[in-house]
């Protein structure tokens, strides 16, 4: 995850906000809810210690090993599964470009008119994505801008399908969503990114499993579901805005998105979203708030202050709907202590909490899905 304290959000978050925590009757469902059972903690433990293992490197965007040995790790999964290819040319990848100004070898010049506490530009045209700070962090051929040449791709984001099982919704779309990257390497050392994001990512891979696993017996999505891996989010949300202007999809065919960052620490009890609707609509998400059986005590929208601020952000700038899972704050409202550190490592995630969560996710994906028109 990629924390900014002060980043502004978007005025019509602040407009719903008063209905958005007003008492809703939860929609029932069944227990355990179609494919549920297939998200096991001792999966979610496999991946994340691959994930985290040294060979993977930090999962730095554009260092190698994220785009090698862990993309090769989901592909594997991917077609072990049956999943339908999500990117591009027939493939599971979408590739983009990332490039630093300091590996472009000068001081890039501010982009002008970029809103403040933004993180890009909308649309996010020629697969170009900023800081901040307006400067450009992605290149392909920047008109003006003297050195800077057309790039080979070299990094990706990984997508995968499941079809809606309905033909007159099969058409509409929900994103599931985690980045995949981490800090990478600095030095000889590397961070390891356990929970930040391994958690989500194995989070993800194990609702592919339950989605598999819900629609081979016949109770798959009535709409179709895309599952993305996103690498450059520690950039800057690179890889979910380069997505949201490149999409693979009609953008006008998603109907709500939801994202994993960071769900295997804090109290075992504790878990926190953000979700948010449709400017002046209902919030599709907010319905689905069902902890039965989940071993949670209530979900805590305490994560506002970063709402825009993972890979929901593209999206919830788009009109989006969203729901944004995490972790939750420690009881002086902290992140955890080995938030980007070296010290985020395998051992110390919590894997029933975040299993946990990951089907909470599956509910809200399941009931997003199968919601009526």
């Amino acid at each position: 995850m990629r924390l900014y304290r002060f980043a502004l959000l978007p005025l019509f978050v602040f407009a719903l906000l008063p209905g958005l925590f007003l008492p809703r009757p939860a929609l029932s469902a069944a227990r355990p809810l179609p494919g549920e059972t297939a998200i096991q903690a001792e999966d979610m433990r496999r991946d994340v210690e691959f994930l985290a293992n040294p060979e993977s490197g930090g999962r730095g965007t554009a260092q190698g090993p994220l785009e090698t040995r862990v993309t090769e790790y989901v592909e594997k999964e991917f077609k072990r599964l049956g999943l339908k290819p999500g990117g591009v040319d027939g493939t599971y990848r979408q590739p983009w470009t990332y490039r630093s100004w300091s590996q472009l070898g000068f001081f890039a010049p501010p982009v002008q008119n970029t809103p403040p506490g933004r993180f890009g530009v909308e649309p996010n045209q020629d697969g170009l994505a900023f800081t901040p700070q307006g400067n450009v962090v992605t290149t392909e051929p920047i008109p003006g801008i003297p050195g800077v040449a057309p790039a080979t791709p070299n990094t990706h984001n990984l997508l995968a399908m499941v079809p809606g099982s309905d033909p007159a919704l099969a058409g509409e779309v929900v994103v599931a969503g985690a980045h995949m990257d981490h800090l990478g390497k600095r030095s000889s050392s590397y961070f390891p990114g356990a929970d930040d994001n391994g958690s989500g990512t194995a989070g993800l891979l194990a609702m592919a499993r339950a989605l598999t696993e819900a629609k081979n017996a016949g109770h798959g999505p009535n709409r179709s579901v895309l599952l993305i891996l996103f690498s450059g989010e520690e950039r800057g949300l690179l890889g979910s805005q380069y997505f949201v202007g490149k999409p693979t999809v009609p953008l006008s065919s998603i109907v709500g998105m939801v994202n994993l960052d960071m769900i295997g620490r804090q109290g075992p009890t504790q878990v926190s979203c953000w979700d948010q609707g449709k400017p002046n609509g209902p919030n599709l998400f907010h319905d689905l708030h069902d902890l039965d059986g989940l071993g949670f005590t209530r979900i805590d929208h305490d994560i506002q202050r970063y709402a825009g601020q993972s890979d929901q952000g593209p999206f919830m700038r788009k009109g989006i709907p969203i729901v944004f899972f995490f972790e939750g704050f420690s009881a002086d409202g902290e992140l955890n202590p080995d938030y980007h550190g070296r010290t985020d490592t395998a051992d110390k995630v919590d894997y029933d909490k975040a299993a946990r969560i990951a089907r909470l996710a599956h509910r809200h994906v399941l009931g997003a899905a199968n919601h009526p028109k």
